[in-house]
């Protein structure tokens, strides 16, 4: 995983419903707890410097405290050994690890995830695919699967797959800012572009400042003839970026 290329948003798997997480503005870090039974993880959520709120950061799991391990400490011990891997940039290394896991506990779903990510990271997308695709199998409310999912179509650009993807996420979580946002740029991307104005035009109320959610929907107001209101958005994010393609 590349921070300066991607940025990284550190999440745990929705394993419940049960969490609680800070409040703030969207450029500030935040912290997750979730707890499931006999699971508890924590996680640390940090914005991309780059292209803006962490748009394009894959989701990884930073760390779980699996009880259920209590009597599996070597199964405990693989998943941190490949973790450290990971967060330290050795990919080739955190891949064989999660591997190795796998094949001891191949129903972990948080080792699937993360190699998933590792794997992308390295250009294999259609591998990282069949992982979060295993992912799914085994837990299909994951939601870091199905993000990772959708934004790995996204970034081979087969975006109506994405927006499949996201589209699953939106549907249970309709207020998710960075989601709703992927989910109307690939509507952009599809000449859909009255579906990706009645996404974005409530959820710009929630988030005014985020530049990403402007550009996709001043792209998709000027598509439809609505040129005026689109260029407004898009001279915002061409003067706060100096972005060539926006002017």
């Amino acid at each position: 995983v590349s921070p300066t290329k991607f940025g990284v948003k550190l999440v745990t798997s929705p394993m419940s419903p049960a969490y609680k997480t800070c409040g703030g503005p969207l450029s500030c870090p935040t912290h997750r707890m979730r707890t499931t039974g006999d699971k508890v993880a924590l996680s640390f959520s940090f914005p991309s410097a780059n292209v803006g709120v962490g748009l394009l950061g894959a989701v990884f799991i930073l760390a779980i405290a699996l009880l259920t391990f209590a009597q599996e400490p070597d199964a405990a011990q693989r998943f941190q050994d490949a973790l450290q891997a990971q967060r330290r940039g050795d990919a080739a290394l955190a891949v064989r690890k999660y591997q190795d896991l796998l094949r001891l506990r191949p129903d972990m779903v948080e080792a699937r995830v993360n190699l998933g990510v590792v794997l992308a990271s390295l250009g294999r997308l259609d591998d990282a695919i069949m992982q979060y695709r295993t992912a799914l199998r085994e837990a299909p409310t994951n939601r870091d699967a199905r993000f990772n999912l959708g934004l790995t179509y996204f970034k081979k650009r087969n975006y109506s797959q994405a927006a499949d993807e996201f589209g699953a996420l939106h549907d249970t979580e309709p207020g998710d800012v960075r989601t709703t946002t992927l989910l109307g740029i690939c509507d952009v991307h599809l000449g859909r572009d009255d579906n990706a104005i009645s996404l974005l035009m409530p959820i710009e109320r929630i988030a005014p400042d985020n530049l990403d959610l402007k550009w996709a929907l001043g792209s998709a107001l000027i598509h439809s003839g609505r040129t005026e209101e689109g260029v407004e958005r898009v001279q915002r994010v061409a003067d706060q970026r100096r972005s060539a393609e926006a002017y």
